[in-house]
């Protein structure tokens, strides 16, 4: 009993949903290709930028609640995709999401891979599990750049 409960799941369903949102919200997209030509694109830039989803003062909850409050739920359920359409109005470019880090990073060429996230939970360990999930989110913000600069 000196042991305290803790809900691991929980835990890696929050990091994945922060890391999902900061990653979408503050990443520049350079991988993601549109059709948008330039003027309409300025044009919607000029327009969404005085958006408060925009709004970079703002903390990311605020961001990605006015972002939602003003999709539509088609708009909704089509980003739900991996190979996420975009949506002009908002300028939000489309993207392909495909990747999820549950036990490191996926999808992505090689990575260092950890237990499933029931072994890890098994370990009753929050400190390591920080550590996991730093060196994940490290080797994943890596990833990232790496292809960003390559433009994918």
């Amino acid at each position: 009993m000196g042991k305290q409960s803790f809900n691991f799941n929980l835990l890696l369903v929050i990091v994945f949903t922060l890391f999902t949102v900061i990653f979408f919200l503050f990443s520049n997209n350079s991988y993601a290709k549109t059709n948008v030509d330039k003027n309409h694109a300025k044009s919607l830039s000029q327009e969404t930028s005085t958006y408060p989803y925009m709004d970079t003062s703002l903390s990311f909850e605020e961001r990605a609640k006015d972002l939602v409050s003003r999709m539509t739920l088609e708009e909704k359920v089509s980003q739900m995709q991996n190979d996420a359409p975009a949506i002009e109005r908002l300028g939000i470019q489309k993207y392909e999401w495909w990747n999820e880090c549950l036990h490191g990073v996926a999808r992505a060429g090689v990575a260092t891979v950890f237990p499933q996230a029931i072994g890890m939970a098994s370990m009753w360990d929050s400190d390591f599990m920080n550590k996991i999930a730093t060196a994940i989110s490290d080797e994943a913000r890596a990833k990232h750049e790496k292809a960003a600069s390559e433009g994918n």
